[in-house]
């Protein structure tokens, strides 16, 4: 019967052989398990994501019965969309010696800060990446945030007069994702949105979150709605 030959009675240079034949094994057995490696790292941040947005939503809702009216200073401020005039120069902001104020805080960070949730985090996307050159986008964060803006004005910005379908309020919360890949973006799309009917050629999704185009080539932000306020 045939039988290994024990590691004693190799030779060196037949010991070296056998080393690089079972390398060569393990390779070629990685590359065979890399998709299913990759199929379940998806489900598993997919599902990851679902049980963060389902946190993030019982946060803002635990925090909505204890402050009924949001203070107008956490609400993120939307900028309007103004052409510029030509025949009028810009103003040089007039300079002060009074100390500048501090930003006030995200709702985000008042969930942190009141311990309804450890940090604002998402298994998807990316965070601190460089711009592109150009005009920078004022709605462009850096890292995940929960907001709470105005719903109007959020509209209005984006030209989209419907934005989330469960949004029964003109306050809501919202989380911003940066930095996604387009593969992320359509795995959010389609366990958060609904799927509709074809619109010019395109399967459209109609449900509680949408997408924008990043300050970064090939990435988008994820603006997904958390809950009314």
């Amino acid at each position: 019967m045939f039988s290994h030959p024990s590691l004693d009675s190799l030779s060196p240079g037949s010991l070296r052989v056998w080393v690089l034949v079972g390398i060569a094994v393990m390779a070629v057995a990685l590359v065979a398990l890399r998709p299913v490696v990759k199929i379940v790292e998806d489900r598993t941040r997919l599902a990851v994501a679902q049980q963060t947005l389902a946190t993030y939503r019982y946060a803002v809702l635990a925090y909505s019965t204890e402050v009924p009216t949001v203070p107008p200073e956490i609400l993120f401020e939307i900028p309007a969309h103004k052409s510029p005039d030509p025949e009028k120069l810009p103003v040089p902001a007039a300079t002060s010696d009074e100390p500048k104020q501090s930003p006030s805080p995200s709702l985000g960070e008042l969930l942190v800060s009141t311990k309804k949730i450890d940090r604002v985090a998402f298994p998807m996307g990316q965070k601190n990446l460089l711009p592109e050159d150009g005009e920078p986008d004022p709605l462009q964060i850096h890292q995940p945030k929960i907001l709470a803006v105005s719903l109007p004005s959020l509209a209005d910005y984006f030209k989209n007069p419907q934005l989330f379908s469960s949004a029964r309020s003109s306050q809501v919360a919202v989380l911003v994702v940066p930095y996604l890949d387009e593969s992320e973006a359509e795995s959010i799309q389609k366990i958060i949105g609904s799927l509709s009917e074809l619109q010019n050629g395109k399967t459209v999704y109609r449900g509680d979150c949408f997408f924008t185009r990043s300050s970064v080539e090939g990435k988008f932000n994820g603006w997904i709605y958390l809950s009314d306020l």
